[in-house]
């Protein structure tokens, strides 16, 4: 099965990325893992740790959740 090309990055580094400009505080874990998406397990990887992180609100962490769940229906 074919992957759609995902033009401007993932749905969830674009919103790492609006979340950093916005002057929030991401932890440097979460952003490497975010860098070096290669699939459903990194998909994974990354929602796990953003779901331990203790720096994120409940909603930030549920905005970025959900954006995984996009990235993984277009996978």
């Amino acid at each position: 099965m074919a992957k759609k090309k995902k033009e401007g990055g993932t749905n969830v580094g674009n919103a790492l990325r609006w979340l950093a400009k916005q002057g929030k505080t991401i932890a440097p874990g979460i952003l490497d893992l975010a860098g070096n998406l290669t699939g459903l397990d990194s998909l994974q990887k990354l929602s796990n740790a953003i779901s331990g992180d203790t720096e994120l609100s409940e909603i930030d962490k549920q905005i970025l959740l959900s954006e995984i769940q996009k990235d993984i229906d277009l996978d």
